[in-house]
């Protein structure tokens, strides 16, 4: 979780949160691991972060990228603003330094 750091559209406590949070509702309410991450945890993190993850996917490089939407307003109404997130991992660990465009 260190390598998230505590600034930026991921942080270290973010993903704490979406661990507690998935851990509590898989191993206490006994919900399925993928219902438990989508439905629960990821908003977690979401709550935590002040921003919208919109889901992972691998990139042809292999690592995961995370596209997140931030809101931006001038008075108006609320634009998206959608920015992608690498993480690189290192034999199934993020890398120190793993994490690219995190700001």
């Amino acid at each position: 979780m260190a390598a998230f750091g505590d600034k930026g559209l991921l942080t270290s406590q973010g993903a704490l949160a979406h661990e507690i949070k998935e851990g509590f509702e898989i191993q206490i309410n006994g919900m399925e691991p993928t219902d438990a991450h989508y439905d629960k945890a990821i908003p977690a993190e979401n709550m935590v972060n002040g921003n919208i993850s919109l889901g992972a996917e691998f990139n042809s490089s292999g690592n995961i990228e995370v596209k997140v939407a931030t809101f931006n307003s001038d008075g108006g109404m609320p634009s998206i603003n959608v920015q992608t997130v690498e993480l690189n991992f290192n034999n199934g660990n993020l890398s120190s330094g793993g994490v690219i465009n995190n700001n």
